[in-house]
């Protein structure tokens, strides 16, 4: 079924092109939009390919280990990349305070499934490097991160319930980590606490904050885009090259030509826009199946002591999350 529905999406997103095409656009779509396609069908291929490998490899466990050290190897770049600039809550210059969050929410899952699943007292270290690394995502910045992570980690130790594998000191050692990270805003070291502090404080006035507003006014010409060609959509890559008129007297930071030369920053609004019908409803049926089938797999994986399954799952919700303020399907 998964084949069935990528292809179907690949379809929708070759036909949206052919829309754009064959509406006389052809001259402003060319190479860009093109390139765009073959970033999908390479993508999807990806997807199928590995899909078909790892259900029937042995060392599936293994590469979640390495996925789990990658957590820790990024923590510590972001670290190394922080510590090399002005300050560890600036932005990066190696990546983005969005590029590194993404990575946090494919990875740390991993971390929280080697942690639950580590035989002996192997939790210990593996919890630890647990709590280093959600600090680091919390000290990173990203504010999508900080619940997309959570959520990740929240559904393996969930999962892990549900097969009836939670260990008593696994758990008491992830816990651990999670109400340490919570802990660093007020009981961390001085330097960190007002930034994160102020951070956190911005949560309750996203109405006046302006990245969020911004990518509210996004999101709203992505919607006028949608119900503007309901069938057809703009064409695939179009979002940021079409003109829609959004900005308000109370958004004065901003204009329409600003606003419309901007990334969509939310994968679905972005297919939804270009592809509508033809694209989008093939992505949330792929999506949507691999949800509601995975969360059984995934318990049934692990009860039989597969706790990688735990982590593949909870990875595959955050970056899902993650991606209503990344457009990165294509990545």
């Amino acid at each position: 079924a998964h084949s069935f529905l990528a292809g179907l999406f690949l379809a929708g997103c070759a036909a949206s092109l052919a829309v754009g095409l064959w509406s006389g656009a052809a001259g402003s779509i060319a190479a860009d939009e093109a390139l765009l396609l073959l970033r999908f069908c390479f993508w999807a291929g990806v997807f199928l390919l590995t899909a078909d490998l790892l259900s029937r490899s042995a060392w599936t466990p293994r590469l979640a280990v390495w996925a789990a050290l990658a957590a820790v190897a990024l923590a510590l770049m972001r670290l190394a990349d922080g510590l090399s600039g002005a300050s560890l809550q600036a932005e990066g210059r190696w990546l983005s305070q969005n590029a590194y969050g993404a990575r946090f929410s494919l990875f740390s899952p991993f971390l929280a499934a080697a942690a639950l699943g580590a035989p002996g007292g192997a939790w210990l270290p593996w919890s630890g490097a647990l709590l280093g690394v959600l600090a680091v995502v919390l000290v990173n910045g990203s504010r999508t991160a900080w619940f997309t992570a959570l959520l990740g980690v929240g559904l393996v130790v969930l999962i892990h319930g549900l097969a009836g594998r939670l260990r008593a000191f696994a758990l008491v050692g992830v816990t651990t980590a999670l109400v340490g990270c919570i802990a660093l805003p007020f009981a961390g070291p001085r330097p960190l606490r007002a930034g994160l502090l102020q951070q956190i404080e911005s949560l309750g006035r996203l109405e006046q904050d302006k990245p969020v507003r911004t990518r509210q006014l996004i999101a709203r010409k992505g919607l006028k885009m949608f119900a503007a060609e309901p069938w057809t959509g703009r064409g695939l890559g179009r979002f940021s090259k079409t003109e829609v008129a959004v900005v308000t007297a109370d958004e004065a930071w901003l204009t329409d030509r600003d606003l419309n030369q901007r990334s969509a920053h939310n994968g679905y609004i972005k297919a939804l826009a270009e592809t509508v019908i033809l694209g989008f409803l093939p992505l949330a049926a792929l999506l949507g199946f691999l949800a509601l089938k995975g969360l059984p797999a995934a318990v049934r994986l692990t009860s039989i002591g597969e706790p990688w399954a735990a982590g593949a799952y909870g990875s595959f919700a955050a970056v899902g999350l993650h991606l209503w303020t990344l457009s990165g399907l294509t990545g």
